[in-house]
């Protein structure tokens, strides 16, 4: 236990360092996706499953929830030519993704979830640097865990939050033909895959959904989507909730089993 205080501890040191320099930490995310660039390394070793895809004319990728653009870094390690689409509702983050100009890439500066929509984002901010990932529609929330808790000499009155409008839309209005999606939206899965449930069922895509819940898998199973994680190279059938998993018809299993990689039956 002293050890795990002692790496909160310094962690809570070094962010707190950190704060006083906004574009040190700008910095500090463009050297690692510099590094694991030229590492050709993801930022997660489950993308390694996209090795195996090959993508048909007209089909794309989709990054739900992108974030800062990890995930479409380490897509491309594995699919450089494949045309893809990110949807982060966030935007701040879309413009910086926008900034970016990656060939290839659409950004669309909205969140996907079972009908259009609006809802009010509240997204806090610490001596100029954005904490996106406590982003939130509870402005409590969003801003309770920022504090002499999380943060050295934590001062109040550096700290300020932002409400942004933000737009929802179904999948299913994008006319898109997905073949791999990737989907990380803090629990609103389940609201995500009813509005794509049209395109899943015409696409037959490879799901990869982070921290998916059972409502979610529920629904993909009744869509004849099989949930599986990625272990030791292979894909295998499991029901236990990890970081990743994923959910294949099929079809999914065999184009990947094509293209090399193994998946339990």
């Amino acid at each position: 236990m002293t050890g795990l205080r002692l790496s909160n501890a310094w962690r809570r040191r070094i962010r707190s360092a950190l704060l006083r320099f906004p574009a040190a930490q700008e910095l500090r995310h463009d050297l690692r996706r510099a590094q694991l660039k030229v590492l050709r390394r993801p930022h997660d070793p489950d993308f390694e499953v996209l090795k195996a895809l090959t993508l048909a004319p007209g089909e794309q990728i989709l990054d739900i929830g992108a974030n800062r653009g990890q995930s479409v870094d380490s897509m491309r390690l594995f699919q450089p030519t494949a045309e893809m689409h990110c949807f982060e509702a966030n935007p701040l983050l879309a413009e910086k993704l926008e900034r970016r100009g990656m060939a290839g890439v659409a950004v669309h500066a909205f969140g996907l979830s079972d009908a259009d929509g609006e809802f009010t984002l509240h997204v806090p901010f610490y001596r100029g640097w954005m904490f996106d990932g406590l982003a939130s529609v509870d402005e409590t929330a969003a801003r309770d865990w920022l504090g002499p808790r999380t943060i050295d000499g934590f001062d109040p009155a550096h700290l300020r939050m932002q409400a942004h409008a933000c737009r929802l839309r179904p999948l299913d209005a994008l006319n898109l033909a997905p073949a791999f999606i990737k989907i990380d939206v803090q629990g609103h899965e389940a609201a995500v895959i009813e509005g794509a449930a049209d395109t899943l069922r015409r696409c037959e895509p490879i799901l990869m959904i982070e921290h998916d819940g059972e409502a979610a898998a529920a629904r993909l199973e009744a869509m004849g989507f099989v949930e599986h994680s990625y272990e030791g190279g292979t894909l295998r059938r499991t029901t236990k909730r990890r970081s990743n998993s994923f959910h294949l018809t099929l079809q999914g299993a065999d184009r990947l089993r094509a293209g090399g990689l193994e998946v339990a039956a």
